[in-house]
């Protein structure tokens, strides 16, 4: 379980995904609750809807399908429709109904194969979601098998769900209904549904404010009908109404709205917009943001800003990467995300945690004002362990090759803090502080002047060394690595024990040159096999093909340390 809260404050890593598995109940559901809080993450929607299916505990189905439906992702569609004949009621009925709110039309023929279900909330669910996706069809068939058999709250759902299309088929049908029917409530709620129908159809040409409010009742029927007409008719009256249904549950509803705050040049629909940049369905933040995206004015940038300063870190990747772009108040723009980036530290932070996401959007707001401050928070021994890795992750992202091609970056003033950094036993000492200092070595090998030859090979004093920085040692300081390649052949156990093979090979593979043109080199590589057991080091040499067993005379040196006495006697 400590492992569990752990995650939970520095971010995700594959083992998390994993144990979703685990076969103890109470494992999986400590894992479930760090990762449902991940509104955004792509990855934990896909191992939800993966592990659905094949959950065998009640509560957690329920738990998982209720995520699934919280976030809306099409990719779950499958999943959902594999739970459509789940022994629980609650989750065929999330499932039926959330099928229909994404919008997936391979979901019509299963829902149709259980719109008879036995329990009355789930065949609603079933009819609302066929009336969702548009299955004119079904809808109208079963208005036409309208009899004394089919109980009244089915006849009012299946009326209600008719009055999410305009056809003439589906008219004529309710126009019986609401003549002939038994039940004076259907009869009533088929008279609703024509009437906002015609209402509908005429406003274009007569703005009716009466259905602004119908589109705010969550319960009307006939709300994807009202939200297209009212969308297409432009009128400022409505910028208030569609920013509110901005993110409608309906598909239909929401794109709707999208259209019309796309066009609408308010400042109540700008606000509109960016609040639906930090809503839990990242499908919805993703559209939002292609609209933000083509809209440049001061009052968005506005905003955004006020938006970023109440919004939970668990929501905010969509509202920063659109604050990246703005062309105005870009220092400011650069400060606040800074500062709100780094002050959630234990969100954003961590070996597999969100921080590099973050770091684009520093990064890209304003890398040259950035940049200092980064640096100064590497080397401050006062800040928290989080906070410094998450400031090396950032910076990470600076030298990338992507991030390089857009940007200058003055080399040789990253490199001296960097080094003192390097020299802090804090980045040793736990493993937040060794994921750190792994970015703090991926950065001077890409920086890759001939300053970062010293702090590289300084590094391999240091303790859990993995295999990829001694490879950055060998790309960045030939042929200066060998004696202390062979000094840690001496006295391994500054290699981190995940991988050592890899690390072997990586050092044997660079002193190979040597080995024929050196023989000091090949005398203490031989006596290194002749000495140790460690099978990893057996399994190194394997996979290198070599055979070096003792050679008899080549013990011209009693230590490692001789190697550099010797090239000096060269000199």
């Amino acid at each position: 379980m400590h492992t569990t809260k752990v995650y939970g404050e520095i971010g995700i890593d594959n083992d998390l995904y994993k144990n979703l598995t685990d076969p103890d109940f109470s494992v999986r559901h400590s894992v479930f609750r760090v990762l449902a809080d991940r509104y955004n993450s792509y990855a934990s929607t896909e191992r939800f809807a993966t592990q659905l299916p094949v959950e065998r505990k009640q509560a957690l189905r329920v738990a998982f399908v209720r995520a699934l439906a919280e976030r809306q992702d099409g990719r779950t569609a499958q999943a959902l429709i594999r739970v459509l004949d789940d022994d629980t009621d609650e989750v065929r009925e999330i499932a039926a109904r959330t099928l229909g709110e994404i919008g997936n039309a391979a979901a019509i023929g299963p829902l149709r194969a259980v719109r008879s279900d036995p329990v009355a909330t789930v065949r609603f669910a079933v009819i609302s979601a066929l009336a969702a996706l548009q299955d004119t069809a079904t809808i109208n068939t079963l208005l036409a098998s309208f009899d004394e058999s089919v109980p009244e709250p089915d006849r009012m759902v299946i009326v209600h769900a008719a009055g999410s299309w305009i056809e003439p088929t589906t008219s004529t049908l309710l126009s019986g209904i609401a003549a002939n029917d038994g039940s004076a409530a259907v009869r009533k709620s088929a008279e609703r549904v024509l009437d906002l129908h015609a209402k509908a159809a005429d406003c274009a040409s007569e703005v009716r404010p009466e259905l602004a409010d119908v589109l705010l009742d969550p319960t009307a029927p006939g709300r994807p009908v009202i939200a297209e007409a009212l969308s297409q008719v432009r009128d400022p009256a409505f910028d208030a109404i569609f920013a509110a249904v901005l993110g409608d549950r309906d598909v239909r509803i929401h794109r709707a709205a999208l259209g019309f705050l796309r066009h609408a040049d308010t400042a109540v629909a700008r606000r509109g917009l960016v609040a639906g940049l930090v809503d839990k369905r990242s499908h919805v933040c993703a559209e939002v943001l292609e609209v933000v995206e083509t809209i440049d004015h001061p009052e968005m940038t506005g905003a955004l800003r006020d938006m970023l300063r109440t919004t939970p870190p668990a929501l905010s990747w969509y509202l920063m990467s659109c604050l990246a772009i703005q062309r105005t108040q870009r220092d400011l723009i650069a400060d606040e995300v800074t500062d709100y980036v780094l002050g959630q530290a234990q969100w954003f932070g961590g070996p597999k945690g969100p921080g590099l996401s973050a770091g684009w959007a520093v990064v890209d707001a304003r890398t040259e004002r950035v940049l200092t401050r980064l640096l100064a928070e590497i080397t401050d021994s006062d800040l928290s362990m989080d906070r410094r890795g998450l400031a090396t992750t950032i910076l990470r992202e600076l030298v990338t090759p992507r991030t390089r091609s857009k940007h200058d970056l003055p080399v040789l003033t990253m490199v001296e803090p960097i080094t003192v950094a390097l020299r802090d036993p804090a980045y040793d000492s736990t493993p937040s502080g060794r994921s750190a200092r792994e970015n703090l070595v991926f950065i001077l090998g890409e920086l890759g002047t001939e300053s970062v030859r010293r702090p590289l090979l300084d590094l391999l004093g240091s303790p859990e060394l993995a295999a990829w920085e001694l490879e950055v040692v060998v790309a960045r300081c030939a042929p200066d690595f060998v004696g202390p390649f062979l000094r840690l052949l001496d006295n391994p156990s500054c290699l981190a024990p995940r991988n050592r093979p890899h690390s072997y090979k990586t050092m044997l593979t660079a002193l190979y040159p040597f080995l024929a043109s050196d023989p000091h080199v090949e005398s203490c590589v031989r006596r290194f096999f002749a000495r140790t057991d460690d099978p990893d080091a057996e399994m190194a040499a394997s996979m290198l093909g070599w055979d070096l067993r003792p050679a008899g005379e080549d013990d011209d040196y009693e230590d490692y340390d001789d190697y550099e006495d010797h090239e000096d006697e060269d000199d």
